[in-house]
């Protein structure tokens, strides 16, 4: 059995950016909740680790009246339990 001193970060942002032909797949994992897609579509090509970061950050509804006080970040099961 292996011990590790170091904690693992679960608050720690995680993209992962999937490629192939002409699609690609970007997916947060991170910040304690269940996965989300942040982009299916067209190829990004190659992405700095910034742009990569700026996508998932800029990726959330718009605010309108009567909404949320806090950005919702839409999982891949569409769960209500984030407002």
């Amino acid at each position: 059995m292996i011990h590790h001193e170091e904690q693992l970060n679960i608050d720690a942002q995680c993209l992962v950016h999937l490629n192939s032909g002409d699609v690609s797949v970007l997916i947060d994992l991170g910040g304690q909740q269940l996965p989300s897609i942040v982009h299916w579509g067209a190829t990004l090509g190659k992405l700095t680790s910034q742009q990569v970061i700026t996508l998932a950050t800029t990726n959330t509804n718009h605010v309108t009246s009567n909404n949320q006080d806090l950005p919702v970040r839409t999982d891949i099961l569409g769960s209500q339990h984030a407002g």
